[in-house]
């Protein structure tokens, strides 16, 4: 019986708003696949060439990187402090929240790695940022597959 290798993958997620070349990484990637996607059009970028929103100055960032490809950025998720300002979900969908929400935004991941569990780490590490912080809500929005997949592993 032929032998079957896994390949493992290690995925870390940096904050860099303090760090300012990892920051404009943050911006070009989440750019480029939103672009990519159909999400933004070319007159959605601010004169960098970079989309930007109001939400961003309210924001951590968090860069994934993939570590078995030498740290390379796969992927971006910022995380709103509704303690600072109202959240993006209700701006655009009129949900209510509390002063001690927070929300899971700007979500990009490089088509290679969704499949992985990229997406599900970074969720996992915002959930523990929201307990060790003391937040009382946690919002975000997602496609219907991955709401699917969430419910079922007990989010």
């Amino acid at each position: 019986m032929p032998q079957r290798t896994r390949s493992l993958q290690t995925f870390v997620y940096r904050s860099v708003d303090e760090v300012p070349a990892l920051l404009e990484a943050w911006f070009d990637l989440r750019t480029r696949i939103y672009l990519e996607a159909g999400f933004i059009q070319d007159d959605a970028l601010d004169a960098s060439g970079r989309f930007v929103d109001q939400f961003d100055n309210y924001s951590e960032h968090i860069l994934m990187c993939d570590e078995s490809v030498a740290g390379s950025p796969i992927g971006t998720c910022r995380v709103i402090d509704g303690r600072r300002t109202r959240l993006q979900v209700a701006a655009q969908f009129g949900v209510q929240h509390s002063d001690h929400a927070l929300e899971i935004s700007g979500f990009a991941v490089l088509a290679d790695h969704r499949k992985s569990l990229v997406t599900l780490g970074c969720y996992w590490l915002i959930y523990q940022k929201a307990i060790g912080e003391l937040y009382d809500e946690i919002h975000f929005e997602i496609e219907e597959a991955l709401k699917q997949t969430l419910i079922g592993i007990g989010f």
